[in-house]
């Protein structure tokens, strides 16, 4: 007796992404996560989830604010040559999303004096695996992309903060948030980062769907009695396959080759009652926990609407903007004016530098 031919084309398969917070050992470096995995994480985490992305962005703009400014011991000019709007702008943006942000330092053809500062992707930089991991790292590994590094070889970089370095070659400065964790920081929404990624699934779900005219799957049976040439019905199998698959099927296609309609093949849907009434809960409860992750103030600041809490009323916004500037912008602006005047403080005396805010701010805080 001939078996019974069903096969399952799984459109909806999905392979959750694990983040990984360990150190990973190579002989030369240490990534964070096999090849550096866990950045490309926040990497998706950022460009999938249109919440987490648009509260970034507001977080790198009001750090940002119209740029940074030479108080003293430089003139604007000097510094806006050594360090232009777009790298410090991709400094903060790095050290918001990934809680570490390198910073590429190129010396002057005399190796004197610092000519330019550039922004490196968190995700391209590794670490000397030394004797001694607890110290500053000695040197970096750079790798345009870690999971393709049989292509693009990884090759070493002086770190800035060898005392030994050669002071005629590029080095890297790693900047990082203030945190426990050894050699790599995570963001400080770190715990924002499942509703991050629940909010790009419900999106992909729901898109999918759409495209498929909102079917759940379908089950076609074909009646052609017995037969021995089984080609034939992976031949028809394939092209049904072929007509009615493909990727974006948010359901199952099953296919049955049956030999008379007593063995067809039942299948009895499985129905999600009131399923855009859920996806719209879990969507507003992710979008609410990656603000929260982010320590929001009021998420009327980052362009939503706000049903609880401060809304939209002049001495609350002041108050909501006041307390996301101590707690967040000012803290962030600290780190990031530390480290470039660790950076060239021994080429200028008396550097001081300071954000300036966006006129719309100063005008809030002064009302």
């Amino acid at each position: 007796m001939k078996k019974k031919n069903v096969s399952i084309i799984q459109m909806n398969k999905y392979e959750r992404v694990e983040v990984s917070t360990l150190l990973s050992m190579g002989n030369k470096f240490v990534t964070n996560g096999v090849d550096n995995d866990f950045f490309y994480t926040l990497d998706d985490r950022y460009f999938g989830s249109p919440t987490n992305h648009a509260v970034i962005d507001s977080y790198v703009n009001y750090i940002m604010g119209k740029g940074l400014k030479a108080v003293s011991g430089i003139s604007q000019e000097s510094l806006d040559k050594i360090l232009n709007w777009n790298d410090l702008k991709n400094i903060i943006l790095e050290l918001k999303k990934t809680g570490n942000s390198p910073i590429q330092v190129v010396p002057s053809q005399s190796g004197k004096k610092i000519a330019k500062l550039y922004s490196l992707p968190t995700k391209r930089v590794a670490i000397v695996n030394q004797a001694d991991l607890s110290k500053d790292p000695l040197k970096y590994w750079f790798c345009y992309d870690w999971k393709a590094k049989n292509k693009f070889k990884p090759y070493e970089v002086e770190s800035f903060t060898n005392p030994e370095r050669d002071k005629g070659q590029t080095s890297i400065y790693y900047l990082r948030l203030n945190q426990s964790e050894p050699l790599f920081s995570m963001p400080d929404w770190i715990s924002g980062i499942q509703f991050a990624e629940m909010e790009e699934e419900i999106s992909n779900f729901v898109l999918t769907h759409i495209q498929n005219n909102f079917s759940s799957g379908k089950i076609v049976n074909i009646y052609q009695g017995e037969s021995e040439d089984e080609e034939d019905e992976e031949e028809a199998v394939r092209v049904i396959k072929s007509e009615l698959g493909g990727t974006k099927n948010a359901g199952g296609i099953i296919v049955a080759i049956n030999h008379n309609e007593t063995e067809k093949t039942e299948v009895e849907n499985i129905e999600i009652t009131d399923a855009y009434q859920q996806f719209d809960f879990v969507s507003k409860y992710s979008k609410e926990q990656i603000f929260t992750s982010h320590s929001v103030t009021s998420p009327s600041l980052f362009g939503a609407d706000s049903n609880t809490g401060f809304s939209s009323d002049s001495d609350q916004m002041k108050t909501a903007l006041d307390m996301l500037y101590r707690s967040q912008i000012n803290p962030s602006r600290s780190i990031v004016i530390e480290a470039i005047k660790n950076i060239l403080d021994n080429q200028y005396e008396n550097l001081e530098l300071e954000f300036e805010d966006f006129d719309s701010v100063k005008q809030l805080k002064t009302t």
